[in-house]
């Protein structure tokens, strides 16, 4: 039981350094990069599990998708 909980909270820590890292990136005019660094870790969540994190990282996904076309 211990694990589980244990690899959740490495994914959501995943999901705040990549979101992070991936803003930064897209500050810096690195759209592409951002929006492939933050795809697959995002993509481990479900879209309904309500979040700050999970929806920080959904919108600035959408909003590299929108700008740069990568999904």
């Amino acid at each position: 039981m211990r694990l589980r909980q244990r690899g959740k909270a490495v994914l959501f820590f995943r999901l705040r350094a990549s979101t992070s890292l991936a803003e930064l990136w897209a500050e810096t005019n690195r759209q592409v990069a951002a929006a492939e660094l933050l795809s697959p870790v995002y993509a481990k969540f479900d879209d309904a599990l309500p979040c700050a994190s999970v929806a920080r990282a959904c919108q600035l996904r959408q909003d590299k998708a929108a700008r740069t076309g990568v999904a």
